[in-house]
């Protein structure tokens, strides 16, 4: 519905839900404008549909105030040199899940989506021992015990379902891309983690092909679709229109990247439109949002989704499943698909 309200009335447009105005904007030049303002990090009421899973303050749903005092607290447990440390773990259950695979291998369609999941809750449930997550929370924290248990489910459905997501959509995309996929193999092929038994963090740092296929991945299935937030007072946005107080601003992300203006052939998989990112508006590529208020383990994030693609490439050859349909993407504060993420799969002759 939003598509076509996007096609139909333009970058900036408002709807009424009962007595409460939604405006819904997927306009770079507004987007930038409003995500560096601080005074915008409030979320929308669209979030109260995630707290009978995650609760009321932790850092995705949380008001501002709660939101700034969690952030700087937890924010030293994913340091960068810390999230490098995770590599171990995910390259372990990375492993488990290779062996899973093998008895779809030259087997009929089947939906991979499950078998990622698996692999990413074990991984995250392994890395926090890496991350001084739960150590932070429990002993330096003045965090109330609902606060770390929200802290707790938000960092769990966060860490889980980004990666699975983007792991999942990204081996979906690359079994109908052979192309795409016969590149990122030979770059697999003759790097370092191909020839190390136990690869470093600064091994995935050299992969650059591996590194467009993520960004284009990302682009065609960000993870958080819309960025909700609250209005406190009448904003004028650089476009003219004006946000008034007490409306809900929507910012549609997923417009903005499948849009013609900003990404050509925008609903074919081209990880070589990245190889240059001097050309692409970095407001109309947020995968994890931006400004103050952005993904605070997009890091790990995008290590587990590099080493678990690797892993699997240089493992497995993907293919179409037999009956190619496409996807049907809902919409919402993540992205999802009730259909099958259907491929199949060959042992690589190497």
């Amino acid at each position: 519905m939003l598509m076509k309200f996007y096609r139909k009335y333009g970058s900036v447009y408002r709807l009424w839900l009962g007595k409460q105005l939604f405006v819904v904007i997927s306009n770079p030049e507004d987007i930038e404008f409003f995500l560096s303002r601080p005074e915008n990090l409030s979320k929308s009421a669209s979030y109260k549909m995630l707290e009978p899973f995650l609760g009321k303050t932790g850092l995705i749903i949380s008001d501002a105030d709660i939101w700034r005092v969690h952030r700087k607290q937890i924010n030293p447990s994913f340091h960068s040199k810390l999230v490098e440390k995770s590599v171990p773990v995910i390259l372990e259950n990375g492993q488990i899940l290779i062996e899973q695979l093998k008895i779809k291998i030259d087997r009929p369609d089947f939906d991979i989506r499950s078998f990622v999941e698996k692999c990413t809750l074990d991984t995250l449930s392994g890395a926090k021992n890496q991350l001084p997550f739960l150590d932070l929370l429990l002993k330096k924290s003045n965090f109330t015990e609902e606060e770390i248990e929200d802290e707790v489910l938000t960092i769990m459905f966060a860490g889980q379902d980004a990666p699975s997501t983007t792991v999942s959509f990204c081996l979906y995309e690359l079994s109908r891309n052979q192309k795409v996929q016969d590149k990122l193999f030979e770059e697999l092929k003759n790097s370092s983690i191909h020839e190390k038994s136990e690869p470093t963090f600064h091994d995935y740092t050299k992969l650059k092909y591996l590194e467009m296929v993520i960004k284009e991945t990302l682009r065609m299935y960000p993870p958080a679709t819309i960025i909700g937030r609250k209005i406190d007072e009448d904003i004028v946005l650089p476009s003219g229109y004006v946000l008034p107080a007490n409306s809900l601003a929507n910012l549609f992300v997923f417009n903005m990247q499948r849009d013609e203006k900003y990404f050509s052939n925008p609903d074919q998989f081209i990880p070589e439109r990245f190889e240059n990112m001097e050309n692409i508006n970095s407001f109309t590529y947020l995968p994890f949002s931006a400004g103050i208020r952005n993904c605070i383990g997009q890091k790990f994030g995008i290590l587990e989704v590099k080493v678990l693609l690797s892993m699997i490439v240089l493992k497995y050859r993907l293919l179409p499943p037999t009956q190619i349909e496409k996807l049907t993407l809902e919409f919402g504060v993540v992205l999802f698909t009730s259909d099958p993420i259907s491929l199949r799969i060959t042992s690589r002759k190497m």
